[in-house]
């Protein structure tokens, strides 16, 4: 994505191949006119999480962390790196339907812009 993106988008996995692989899979298959980033950090995964998303996601932002920063942490480390001018924190278990994050982003502005 350009350095100028309007959403970064940024995903915890920790063993969560199967829903990380649901998750980014309705991202990409989203309606989303601007651009926009994913970051995935993935806390020292065992379950192939890593290699799927090398393989399936190549433009995925990656962090592999060696150990488990937990959930918090690894949002952080996310929204360190992040280029959007928006953050989404999204569990790796949520599916984006069709054009949720179209409709939502409107209502996001708004509340930030109060």
């Amino acid at each position: 994505m350009n350095e100028k993106c309007k959403l970064s988008i940024i995903v915890v996995s920790y063993n969560t191949k199967e829903t990380t692989d649901n998750c980014l899979y309705s991202i990409y298959n989203s309606i989303w006119k601007d651009s926009f980033e994913v970051i995935v950090i993935d806390n020292d995964s065992h379950d192939g999480s890593v290699e799927m998303i090398k393989n399936k996601y190549p433009h995925v932002n990656l962090i592999v962390n060696e150990d488990n920063k937990l959930f918090a942490i690894a949002n952080n480390q996310g929204a360190s790196l992040a280029r959007g001018k928006y953050l989404l924190l999204l569990n790796s278990d949520t599916l984006v339907e069709k054009d949720n994050l179209q409709k939502w982003f409107p209502t996001l502005k708004l509340y930030l812009m109060m």
